[in-house]
């Protein structure tokens, strides 16, 4: 399985924002070892799908109603620069690439586990430790680095607002 990368041209077929060669330099200055093979495509095309399930959410328009994925798109602007509807921003390789070392290390990405933040621990001859949510499955906030660049390019970045009505 080889990947083909949206390049901003509305490629046939595409199913990644950046290369194979591209995802393993960006691992590498990380510190991690992505080994040359399909798995490394699976992880990327993992990590674009997952991106392209928040389209809805996403600054500007797709360019083309049956575009594979949800970028190219127009108007976009992130952190104050606007991108042309014939680029892929460079917020959104970095966040494929950073979602795929995710996978690589084996988090789903889909359903991360969630992050338990000790309530109370005891020390009597036996240890004891509650978690907040721990009886009520209540998921506590997982930030990354990925996530952090998701928002960048997500309508007010993530952030949802309730009008307030005067009765």
């Amino acid at each position: 399985m080889a990947v083909t990368v949206e390049d901003g041209s509305i490629v046939t077929g595409a199913d990644s924002y950046v290369s194979r060669a591209d995802y393993i330099t960006y691992a590498a200055s990380l510190g991690v070892t992505v080994a040359d093979d399909e798995d490394a495509d699976a992880e990327l095309v993992e990590a674009s799908q997952f991106i392209d399930s928040f389209e809805r959410s996403m600054v500007g328009k797709k360019t083309d109603r049956d575009q594979p994925m949800a970028f190219p798109r127009y108007d976009v602007v992130i952190e104050d620069y606007y991108w042309d509807s014939d680029e892929i921003p460079r917020q959104v390789e970095l966040c494929q690439m950073a979602y795929a070392l995710q996978i690589h290390q084996g988090v789903d990405i889909f359903n991360p586990e969630p992050v338990r933040t000790a309530k109370r621990e005891k020390v009597e001859g036996a240890v004891e430790v509650e978690y907040f949510g721990q009886d009520s499955g209540v998921k506590l906030s997982r930030n990354s680095r990925a996530d952090a660049l998701l928002h960048s390019f997500l309508v007010n970045q993530g952030l949802y607002s309730i009008t307030a009505v005067r009765a």
